[in-house]
């Protein structure tokens, strides 16, 4: 699996299919289940950890903002649904 970017001055954009997605979100839920997450966000410990896995198992070399970025993306894409979709409806 790769991610490639497109660059537009001198920023670039990363690129995320299904699988990396999936892979992040494992790596999420892993940390909340060890207790490193605080409040509401993770310990800079958890998104060290996390993006090393990250970049081993989907062969990239991603930085930690960018995961930031797309666990921003994911999580208010949950609260869109939780918040349309009523639990008797789920």
């Amino acid at each position: 699996m790769s991610a490639t970017a497109s660059s537009s001055s001198s920023t670039c954009r990363s690129v995320w299919n299904q699988e990396m997605e999936n892979v992040l979100i494992r790596l999420l839920v892993n940390e909340i289940r060890k207790g490193k997450r605080s409040a509401n966000s993770f310990k800079s410990e958890s998104w060290k950890t996390m993006t090393v896995r990250f970049n081993e198992e989907c062969n990239v070399r991603f930085e930690n903002p960018q995961l930031k970025t797309k666990y921003n993306q994911v999580n208010r894409s949950m609260i869109t649904i939780i918040l349309l979709c009523p639990l008797n409806e789920v």
